[in-house]
């Protein structure tokens, strides 16, 4: 991925060679939770900051993904372990508050085969899960 995104950069820089020079002072490559805080914190300082992202959506690991094709609704956040060991004071120096959000059902244990369990806060689906799985 850092060869792509590094040939991305260098085509939107030879691409936006003239603007580049007198627009932007810092080029992120890569809108993941890192960059983009990279980017708030740059341009706070006053720097003007361009973020070249090679994918569609921004956020990288700290995004809701949807990779269950057995439960395509539960919605999973592959990074979310990361806002847990942020620190409190980058949370202040951003400024920015994050909402709980909890995700219920919030496990899915797939099978090889057909078969999956998935738990959340409904105990009497829980159970009957149970008793069809086993």
């Amino acid at each position: 991925m850092l060869a792509s995104a590094s040939g991305i950069c260098w085509k939107f820089l030879n691409q936006h060679n003239n603007l580049m020079k007198k627009a932007v002072d810092i080029i992120i490559v890569g809108a993941g939770h890192n960059g983009l805080v990279s980017a708030i914190l740059l341009a706070r300082a006053g720097l003007k900051v361009i973020v070249l992202e090679e994918k569609d959506t921004v956020g990288g690991a700290a995004k809701t993904e949807f990779p269950f094709t057995k439960v395509p609704t539960l919605g999973t956040s592959t990074g979310a372990y990361l806002l847990g060991i942020m620190s409190p004071e980058l949370i202040r120096t951003l400024g920015v508050e994050f909402p709980l959000l909890r995700r219920d059902p919030h496990y899915f244990l797939p099978t090889t085969g057909k078969r999956y369990l998935l738990f959340g806060s409904d105990h009497d689906a829980m159970q009957n899960q149970f008793i069809f799985f086993f």
